[in-house]
């Protein structure tokens, strides 16, 4: 029964890998030449970035080619910060406007020609004002990272031109740093090749999306690296640290909190996912703690939460804002070795889910309502002995099947029902939604949340 029940879920799961068009927020209105136009998000296929550090005039250049696709005959959005020159849509000039979808970015720009349902390539030119982490230009030197904050929905768009989360495609950036003699090197979670002195070639998965990417370029002299392997249920995953150089971190002791770390949710939650792990150990308050996919910038105090995105959040990713809460409560749950900061007799209602079809922002409720959520709901799905069972179980077999997917909320909430037969609909609406909220949350309002299961097992019992 519970190996067909698993092909069942791992059938219904693999049905919806290439769901990208459902998760892509809904077209915006706008009004072009007094006339009412359609604009649409579009998924990225491919990208090459063409990144010029000129130390000289203190300025970073980019050109970029994206071919993107376009699910209907309408505007494409893109999202960039900086302002863009020299569009050419499909070898034709073409402009931009900025538009405002009151989600705090103002970064989204719609194309101002039509395109059909298809493919179209897109070739663009901006400089990086760094509105986010400016560039850093010294005597002959520079020092740049293309770093990303997830409550503030700062990803990629403020360096590259980029779309939504929900698209997942292969970037390449070839970088260049002219006007300098200085040896520089770059740090990054992509496959980078050095051409020649200061000129390297970046290549990323196919997988990674807007919040995915970790560049750091700097002098080598300023920087002190540590490799190393750890062999987990027998991959080898190569491991790199780096810091400043006046950094006062201990990478040795880091190394071997990392290692048992890595080894702890290779147990856990299967396999480790990604090619390797990239951390920059950073004690600053601004950068301390940021998650991206097989990297991090950390301290040693919050790296095991950031390796635990590695699973949750940049192994399976959110699809937009209002799904981040999920990796949050997850990489929390994990970082503390099944919930050990979790108060799941403390469940009350929240929005974590429902603000707003374009946000792409973090909700912080993910670390204390979303958390406290998952363990109680966690502990009433717990089966006697049968560890399959238990929310540790799901998470283990749905971090594989899920991996290197975007999800959204109601895809988290979908996988829970079909693996342990339940109906959590009006549960996920006051929780993780915000609807129907009861006047008091009181022990009747509890109890009245019933489960009808499958195995005749998962009735509700309120948590002293």
């Amino acid at each position: 029964m519970k190996i067909l029940f698993f092909i069942f879920f791992f059938f219904e799961i693999f049905k919806s890998v290439f769901a990208s068009p459902e998760m892509a927020p809904p077209s915006y209105d706008f009004r072009i030449n007094n006339k009412r136009q359609q604009a649409y998000f579009v998924n990225f296929e491919t990208a090459t970035y063409n990144i010029t550090f000129d130390i000289e005039k203190k300025e970073t250049r980019v050109y970029s080619e994206i071919k993107f696709n376009s699910y209907a005959q309408g505007f494409p959005i893109f999202n960039l910060a900086d302002e863009p020159t020299n569009l050419i849509l499909d070898g034709e000039k073409t402009t931009s406007q900025k538009i405002d979808l009151k989600n705090g970015q103002n970064s989204e720009r719609i194309l101002l020609t039509s395109v059909a349902e298809g493919e179209h390539t897109l070739n663009l030119e901006h400089t990086i004002s760094g509105i986010f982490v400016k560039p850093v230009f010294g005597e002959g030197t520079i020092n740049s990272g293309f770093f990303m904050h997830d409550f503030s929905g700062s990803f990629l768009q403020s360096y590259l031109p980029t779309t939504y989360e929900f698209s997942q495609y292969e970037m390449t950036f070839n970088v260049q740093v002219i006007g300098s003699t200085t040896s520089h090197a770059i740090f990054s979670n992509g496959k980078a090749t050095q051409i020649s002195e200061n000129t390297w070639q970046v290549k990323f998965p196919k997988y990674y999306n807007t919040s995915s990417v970790f560049f750091h370029i700097l002098p080598n002299k300023d920087v002190i690296t540590k490799d190393f392997i750890v062999v987990a249920n027998g991959k080898s995953i190569p491991v790199m640290l780096y810091k400043k150089i006046e950094s006062p971190d201990d990478l040795e002791s880091i190394a071997t909190n990392l290692e048992a770390d890595i080894k702890e949710f290779t147990e856990r939650f299967g396999e480790y996912p990604h090619e390797k792990f990239l951390a920059y150990v950073s004690e600053t308050d601004e950068n301390s703690g940021m998650e991206y996919t097989a990297a991090t910038i950390a301290d040693k105090d919050s790296m095991k939460h950031e390796l635990a995105h590695s699973y949750f959040g940049r192994g399976i990713m959110p699809a937009d804002g209002n799904s981040a809460w999920i990796d949050e409560a997850l990489a929390t749950y994990a970082a503390k070795s099944g919930g050990g900061n979790a108060e799941p007799s403390k469940v009350k209602p929240s929005n974590m889910a429902n603000r707003g079809p374009f946000c792409t922002t973090t909700d912080a409720h993910g670390y204390i309502e979303g958390i406290n959520y998952l363990t109680n709901l966690g502990l009433r799905l717990e089966h006697g002995d049968d560890p399959w069972m238990s929310l540790e179980g799901f998470l283990k077999h749905w971090s594989q099947l899920r991996m290197h997917q975007t999800i959204t909320t109601e895809t988290f909430k979908e996988d829970l029902e079909l693996f342990y037969g339940i109906n959590l609909t009006k549960e996920f609406n006051i929780y993780v939604y915000g609807k129907s909220i009861p006047k008091a949350l009181n022990k009747e309002s509890i109890k009245s949340l019933s489960f009808k299961s499958k195995f005749e097992r998962f009735q509700l019992q309120l948590l002293q």
